[in-house]
């Protein structure tokens, strides 16, 4: 009796997976021409990356390496195609096909809500019809002011550990930003700098963390299963403890902010949106996307400042072409009450040392595409629907194809000729076309104020070069041993 139970139940389970292999003969015969790792049955290349988290990153980036683009990666039965030449991104990005954002990013929407992030398509523009308005440059000079303000009690930090020790300026910077970003949005600045924000930006890093680890282990793909795991249970009270906090900022807001034109918070900005508009936004959750934009601004920006600060740290002769060119637009003594947003643009060549950071350090290295319908990338090669779609932007941006001297810090590449002659998909550090960043101008101009403030009172130095860095990633990529920075008072400074 139970041979024949056995029997049957083999038989069931062979037809079953003849039956699936036999429905995705199509995705095979398409693949059958890309490159790529040697696949197990079953399991595809997934156990290539059965490793330490922080070393995930790394073996992705070789395995990219080792194959011409587009190759194939087999997790499990799901298809991961990546692609590394600027004209397939172009393909991708401008193909109706491609528009999707992959299935991996829905795990963002238990932070982020229904927001930016996690939709496409109609819902997805309309998002952004809504968020676009209060961060386009007719609002940036009140954002810099808030800034400006913050870079003084920045520089007073950082002026207390300029003794030329081993310290992390990400400590400092990433509080800056926590203060910038929380009284931009909420019109409330909650004191980060003074400490007051320390078991917070634990939970926000814990969280960053936490998101990647599930992105990454497909047993904690599954809703149900990921809620009753302690990740799960983690990163739901987070989430919740990050909410409340920015509710109480929205509530701890002076209230002559509503009538002030000078300084008003994005949420103020889009809430007058919506009470102009209700039959177009009139259901949209406010809070979901000033969780949108916290979670967008506050790590990505500190991150971009750091690297910056590394790099001019090991490149002094960058440094001192970035300070002459402080003293050519703001002149000498204590320029911090003098950064306007207008000046801002002025500074051409700390814009090309930022361009050349987000160059070789992307925020986003790779972005996952998901394929509703087939797309010929390459003659004679045709995608399938239903696979994801790797845009290997860390590849492209540091490939020898479009790059004088990639593995140079050299920013030089973002001269207005070189741009001229490079393919405009080579370099994405805010996306592209309608998927652009709307806060990107936000973001160039605090990252710029950082430096204006920094420079004219201190020496940064740092060891080796770029090379040398080792590098993880979770939403991020990061210094594996962080943003080692000396710091010493610049002699010639006068106040």
């Amino acid at each position: 009796m139970w041979m024949g139970f056995w029997y049957l139940f083999v038989c069931a389970v062979v037809l079953i997976l003849i039956k699936h292999h036999w429905s995705r003969r199509k995705i095979y015969q398409l693949t059958c021409s890309l490159h790529g790792p040697p696949a197990l049955p079953i399991f595809g290349n997934a156990l290539m990356f059965w490793c330490k988290e922080e070393d995930i990153f790394e073996r992705l980036v070789k395995v990219v390496n080792n194959y011409p683009s587009p190759m194939r990666i087999w997790l499990g039965p799901k298809l991961v195609v990546a692609v590394k030449t600027a004209h397939q991104i172009e393909k991708i990005f401008t193909s109706s096909s491609a528009s999707s954002k992959d299935d991996l990013y829905r795990f963002l929407k238990v932070f982020n809500g229904d927001s930016l992030f996690t939709s496409t398509g109609n819902e997805w523009k309309r998002h952004k019809r809504l968020i676009a308005p209060s961060l386009s440059s007719k609002y940036m000079e009140s954002y810099v002011t808030v800034a400006r303000r913050c870079c003084r009690m920045l520089v007073e930090k950082v002026g207390e550990v300029a003794n030329g020790e081993l310290i992390d300026i990400d400590y400092y910077v990433y509080r800056f930003y926590q203060d910038v970003v929380h009284e931009t949005l909420t019109g409330h600045n909650p004191g980060a700098q003074h400490g007051t924000m320390d078991a917070m930006i634990s939970l926000c890093h814990e969280a960053y963390v936490l998101l990647h680890s599930r992105m990454t282990k497909a047993w904690l793909h599954p809703d149900f299963i990921f809620r009753k795991s302690a990740n799960g249970k983690r990163q739901s009270y987070i989430t919740k403890s990050l909410r409340t906090l920015l509710c109480e900022h929205i509530k701890l807001a002076p209230i002559n902010n509503n009538d002030n034109e000078e300084f008003k918070s994005v949420y103020l900005r889009m809430l007058e949106e919506i009470e102009k508009h209700p039959e177009m936004y009139g259901n949209q959750n406010l809070m979901d996307h000033i969780v949108t934009l916290f979670s967008a601004a506050e790590d990505p920006t500190s991150t971009i400042s750091c690297y910056l600060m590394i790099m001019l740290g090991m490149y002094p002769e960058i440094q001192d072409r970035v300070f002459k060119e402080i003293r050519e637009v703001f002149g000498n003594g204590d320029v911090i009450e003098r950064i306007t947003f207008k000046d801002l643009s002025r500074m051409h060549y700390l814009g090309m040392c930022i361009k050349e950071v987000l160059r070789i350090f992307p925020i986003a290295p790779f972005i996952a595409r998901k394929l509703v319908e087939d797309l010929d990338i390459e003659d004679n090669v045709t995608l399938p629907p239903g696979s994801t779609i790797l845009l290997c932007l860390y590849h492209v941006q540091r490939s020898t194809e479009y790059w004088k001297m990639p593995d140079e810090f050299y920013p030089e590449h973002f001269l207005p000729e070189s741009v001229a002659n490079r393919h405009p998909y080579a370099f994405l550090p805010f996306s592209a076309g309608a998927h652009s960043c709307p806060g990107q101008l936000f973001a160039i101009s605090t990252i710029k104020a950082v430096v204006i403030s920094i420079l004219p009172r201190f020496v940064l130095e740092a060891d080796g070069t770029w090379k040398d860095i080792k590098i993880k990633a979770d939403i991020s990529i990061r210094p594996v041993d962080g943003y080692k920075l000396r710091i010493r008072r610049r002699i010639a400074h006068s106040s």
